[in-house]
């Protein structure tokens, strides 16, 4: 792409797609944050946690926002399909002498491009079964609300469910540890005095919301 296209229709650089991914990829991770602090009120009571979803499912302001993350989502996965194509297109133009070189962050790419569409599958069979999946209902205080806390229980009694729910998990941590790292990098973020703490921060981040994520199945484990 010539200089000239690019100061007209500068959305079409790589670096500002790239800036775009890393953005809405940050928000993501931070939407990750806030949904684990509430899936983890299922270690305070069944009671909190059906009235931490009937909240969720009830609020209008709530339903917006899940459009617009969906939205989110949906411009973030789109847009990850089109970098993959330059990348794979801008492959025959490369010099050998820089294979050597590009080498890992060649493996940290073609990782998000399996991670990725991966995450989306457990994303929608995640939806279909907790959001849309069998409801069941209990009456708290004066309503008659959906019994979110004995769907996770019956579908983690299942240990299939527990393991592959683990593995997801474990994709998605994958799919973050190197996204929060690669997006501040998008940004400019990128010298040796503070890069090993940037890709540490990352790290931790991953780790939280793998243990956080994966701590309520394995509660559900029932050994003997």
């Amino acid at each position: 792409m010539n200089q000239a296209t690019l100061s007209i229709y500068p959305w079409r650089a790589s670096i500002v797609k790239k800036q775009f991914m890393a953005l809405t990829g940050l928000m993501m991770c931070g939407f990750l944050l806030i949904h684990l602090a509430g899936n983890l009120l299922i270690f305070n009571s069944p009671e909190v946690f059906n009235q931490y979803a009937f909240f969720m499912l009830n609020n209008p302001i709530i339903m917006v926002l899940e459009w617009l993350l969906a939205l989110l989502f949906l411009f973030h996965a789109v847009l990850g399909l089109f970098l993959i194509v330059e990348n794979l297109k801008a492959r025959p133009t490369r010099y050998a002498v820089r294979v050597t070189q590009e080498k890992g962050s060649n493996i940290s790419f073609l990782s998000m491009s399996w991670t990725g569409p991966l995450m989306l599958i457990f994303l929608l069979l995640h939806l279909l079964h907790f959001k849309f999946g069998t409801e069941y209902w209990v009456i708290q205080g004066d309503l008659e609300i959906r019994d979110l806390h004995r769907t996770v229980a019956e579908y983690f009694a299942n240990l299939i469910n527990v393991l592959l729910y683990s593995i997801a998990m474990l994709l998605v941590a994958l799919h973050v540890q190197h996204g929060v790292w690669s997006a501040f990098q998008s940004f400019g973020f990128n010298h040796p005095r503070y890069n090993h703490l940037l890709e540490l921060g990352a790290t931790i981040y991953a780790l939280v919301i793998f243990v956080g994520f994966i701590a309520i199945p394995l509660s559900y484990v029932k050994f003997g």
